[in-house]
């Protein structure tokens, strides 16, 4: 019954024994593994953190001892100014004794009277020079000595986590060290250190400028307004990393600046909802017909819709922080990242002809047409990239090394690859989306659909291969006609690999007949595939395939539960079966294998 209850089973006394101070039962019933699995995360965590502690803090002490040195230069001058130079009195002197000893020489001449020596007061710009030196000085001393507190800190933070006992006392004293250096923030306090320290360079910077002034003006000028560059640019790299999520030049202000920027937000907001309700009050006033006038200013509506997104956003980076806002943003980002991410992996690494054939048939449609595309955050495109790939392993696939199987399975991978980015073309980027590939998501493809020669050179006897190489230029061309007819005024189109794929696709298809098409690429399919290939050669994913390429070819868009697909699959084997003398009398017994293989019946339950 304990067991079922979560109760324990000791008697009183033992399970007071063994609990802690707070009357919580150490030994309880769960397992060992559980509590290794936390110590196992938390040790990972523990050590990262605390390694990052001593990476920051020993960086703050290379750059305090340069720093230092330099500032303790430049207070050993300034500070003599603070007290009256020894030299000028010695030489005030000199020239009253040889005053003197010139009135003796001549008794006729007065010999003049010893002068007393002025008072001496320091400049304003001496102080202000000497203040702000050596509070920098102070500050980066006081920065040095908090960054070996820090080294200190992580060190007795990792040593209680050390002990010898059982994991649940472990992860016992785990917790409590944590909850303590979170409660008491000792990540802010690490933080804080280079945040100080960046004041103190801004105060010298200061300080150097008042006093070149009193020495040499054309020098200080210079030097001022390289400095007031050098803030702008400091200044402009903490506020961009507010507005831009993933800015990666963040500085130590940055959380201050996200507070200054929301501010700054809020006050843009009330005063364009105060603008505009004050033009609609004057346009009330001026139109004669003040019913309709419209509730909401239309710019300054969409200025305050831009704005009160962007309150959001700087809300929920101060709630969540910039590592956890910039996970979120990053997981809702498009897929073009994910492709720049893979695109940096093949450029940057050396993967062998079987990881690159993994990596080609796992990749999905929609990444294969992103990564195709060239890339638009870089000056120097990685879009040739995965189409290197892509042709390297077609020329590799007949190398003489391999065996029967392992070529005809790097052929289908390559294949399979462009197929699924020739059904996304035609599915996900529809020619009326406003998506950024939505205007030419195809002609990458079909660059490499005809420098690879896919549907002449790879076109073989394998009905799979020819298959996969007819659905392809079907869907490639299909999505081409529609681009043409729809931004283009249904020209023929003036890119080369286009127009090739258009002749190959469809010869008997007249160049200003593009709205005849698109039957002529279903018969394509049909009449070349399915009137003279059996449906027991298909293995695979061809009869899924088929079925999706004839599907898109009937204007039918694929589904997540496909029912739409296979209503109008049913209608085309329909169509065949009364359009006698068509030539598609062979397929109808193909058409319904492929739909049972495709969408096979679900087994009634029991």
């Amino acid at each position: 019954m304990s067991a079922l209850t979560g109760r324990s089973a000791h008697p009183a006394g033992e399970r007071n024994h063994n609990a802690g101070s707070s009357g919580v039962p150490l030994n309880g019933s769960l397992s060992d593994s559980i509590w290794s699995m936390y110590l196992s995360e938390a040790e990972r965590y523990d050590k990262e953190i605390s390694g990052g502690w001593k990476d920051d803090a020993g960086g703050v002490l290379v750059f305090t001892a340069l720093f230092s040195a330099t500032v303790a230069a430049f207070i050993i001058e300034s500070y003599k100014r603070l007290s009256p130079d020894s030299g000028d009195e010695t030489v005030l002197l000199l020239k009253q004794i040889s005053l003197q000893l010139s009135g003796l020489r001549d008794p006729t001449s007065t010999i003049p009277p010893l002068t007393a020596t002025p008072s001496f007061a320091p400049s304003g710009s001496i102080i202000c020079v000497n203040v702000l030196w050596f509070l920098t000085f102070l500050i980066s001393i006081t920065c040095a000595l908090a960054a070996t507190l820090v080294q200190q800190w992580a060190r007795q933070y990792l040593q209680p986590l050390s002990i010898s006992v059982a994991p649940r006392e472990r992860a016992r004293v785990r917790s409590f060290i944590f909850l303590g250096a979170e409660s008491y923030n000792m990540s802010g306090v690490v933080e804080m250190i280079p945040t100080l320290l960046h004041i103190s360079v801004f105060l010298f910077l200061c300080g150097l400028v008042v006093f070149l002034f009193t020495i040499s003006k054309p020098i200080a000028i210079v030097i001022c307004v390289f400095t007031a560059s050098f803030l702008y640019g400091y200044l402009l790299l903490t506020i961009s990393s507010g507005v831009y999520t993933a800015w990666p030049y963040r500085t130590p202000f940055a959380s201050w600046s996200w507070s200054l920027l929301l501010l700054t937000l809020h006050s843009m907001r009330d005063q364009i909802r105060f603008i505009e309700v004050v033009v609609r009050r004057v346009f009330l006033r001026v139109s004669r017909n003040p019913e309709g006038v419209q509730t909401r200013v239309p710019y300054l509506a969409e200025l305050g819709g831009l704005v009160d997104r962007a309150i959001t956003t700087q809300t929920l980076l101060q709630k969540m922080g910039w590592q956890k806002i910039i996970t979120l943003q990053a997981l809702q980002a498009s897929a073009h990242v994910d492709a720049e991410g893979f695109k940096w992996m093949l450029e940057t690494t050396a993967l062998s002809n079987e990881q690159l054939q993994t990596f080609v048939a796992g990749i999905p449609g929609e990444l294969v047409v992103h990564m195709m595309h060239p890339s638009v955050h870089r000056a120097t495109s990685r879009g040739d990239v995965f189409s290197q790939v892509l042709h390297d392993l077609l020329n590799t696939h007949s190398a003489s090394g391999l065996g029967d199987d392992t070529r005809s399975e790097r052929l289908r991978t390559c294949t399979g690859a462009i197929y699924r980015g020739a059904l996304e073309c035609n599915v996900r980027f529809p020619p009326s989306s406003d998506h950024s590939l939505a205007r030419h998501p195809a002609r990458p493809l079909v660059a490499f659909v005809k420098t690879s020669a896919l549907l002449t050179e790879y076109n073989g006897s394998d009905p799979n291969i020819r298959a996969a190489v007819l659905c392809i230029h079907a869907l490639l061309a299909r999505r081409t006609i529609h681009d043409l007819i729809l931004h283009d005024g249904g020209r023929w189109p003036t890119d080369t690999n286009e127009a090739a794929l258009l002749r190959d696709a469809l010869p008997d298809v007249q160049l200003n007949d593009l709205a005849s098409a698109e039957p002529a690429l279903l018969n394509m399919v049909a009449l070349s595939m399915l009137a003279t290939t059996p449906e027991s050669e298909f293995r695979g994913d061809v009869p899924v395939m088929l079925v999706d390429t004839l599907s898109i070819l009937m204007n039918e868009c694929i589904s997540d539960g496909g029912n739409g697909v296979q209503e109008h699959f049913r209608m085309l084997i329909r169509k065949v079966e009364g359009d006698a003398g068509t030539g598609f009398e062979g397929s109808v017994d193909v058409l319904q294998a492929l739909l049972l293989r495709a969408f096979p019946p679900t087994p009634p339950t029991t």
